[in-house]
């Protein structure tokens, strides 16, 4: 595996592209997923309504602008739809919103 991020490393290198390299595993039970909240009626990812989930968010994500508002988390979980359901219900309980995409 080394061997091809290296092979391709070079290649974005020679090519003159940014390479960024993949994020290290993550530990066993714990699950990589994005979580996303589209409204198609204006704000983004500064509306005032995502402020205390900005300040505050659960543990494990990050929040991030994707031209919306949109969580980077790695959680725990037997499963990934684990993972994903316990963090999804947390934001809920706490912030009142409801995240409505995987990014998918």
């Amino acid at each position: 595996m080394a061997d091809a991020e290296e092979a391709k490393r070079r290649l974005y290198q020679n090519a003159g592209w940014d390479y960024t390299p993949p994020p290290p595993p993550v530990p066993p039970g714990f699950h990589r997923f994005a979580l996303i909240h589209e409204q198609f009626e204006g704000g983004g990812f500064q509306h005032e309504r995502y402020a205390s989930l900005r300040a505050d968010p659960p543990a494990g994500c990050v929040p991030t602008d994707w031209n919306c508002f949109a969580l980077e988390c790695e959680g725990p979980g037997a499963t990934l739809l684990a993972a994903v359901t316990d963090t999804v219900a947390e934001i809920r309980r706490e912030h009142g919103l409801m995240m409505n995409s995987l990014g998918i």
